[in-house]
């Protein structure tokens, strides 16, 4: 008796993102609904904007505070297999235009100012009414602090963090909104 089992395809990742250069600050959409499966498994997607920012989702947006070319990397995985695709952002310096609405999209933007001492704010938007949770964590991954936690409206959203009374070093900070994460990374000098 033979028995044929059908491989496991890995998954085709693909994105676009619009726009894909201009002004800092430069809010970018990107869009994975293009990604597929050959075997028709459900996928998640995980994103990294280059510059030590996640996020997790098939539609996520993301502010470019500083001039430079990112490569953004999308993974997408069936459970078993994953594949990646990458573009670049070109953020041109120089011209500041006012902030874009990220229309939709969980979003978490970079902390500014960043290096800051001792204070620095962190935005995000969500697009639904919900509960989510702003954390900050030090280096080791010992929570350091809870922003913010509890039920939001959709919209956008601030938290100031004081790290007045912490040692000099990076910190992360990480946003969860139902199965949403988006995380980030900041530093505080003393």
């Amino acid at each position: 008796m033979v028995t044929v089992i059908h491989p496991n395809w890995a998954p085709v990742a693909s994105f676009t993102m619009v726009p894909a250069t201009g002004p800092a600050p430069l809010l970018v959409q990107m869009d994975a609904s293009g990604s597929s499966d050959p075997d028709g498994n459900s996928m998640t997607f995980t994103w990294d904007f280059g510059n030590g920012i996640r996020a997790a989702g098939p539609r996520v947006g993301h502010t470019y505070v500083h001039p430079g070319t990112w490569t953004v990397t999308l993974t997408a995985s069936d459970g078993q297999l994953q594949s990646v695709a990458t573009a670049r952002a070109q953020v041109i310096a120089g011209v500041s235009t006012e902030e874009q609405d990220s229309d939709g999209l969980f979003f978490l933007a970079a902390a500014y100012p960043n290096p800051f001492n001792p204070e620095t704010m962190i935005r995000y938007k969500l697009p639904v009414s919900t509960s989510a949770t702003l954390n900050v964590f030090d280096s080791s991954g010992v929570l350091v602090r809870t922003l913010k936690t509890g039920p939001h409206l959709a919209g956008w959203h601030e938290a100031r963090f004081d790290g007045s009374t912490l040692a000099s070093g990076l910190y992360l900070y990480v946003l969860r909104s139902g199965s949403m994460v988006g995380t980030g990374q900041m530093v505080l000098i003393r």
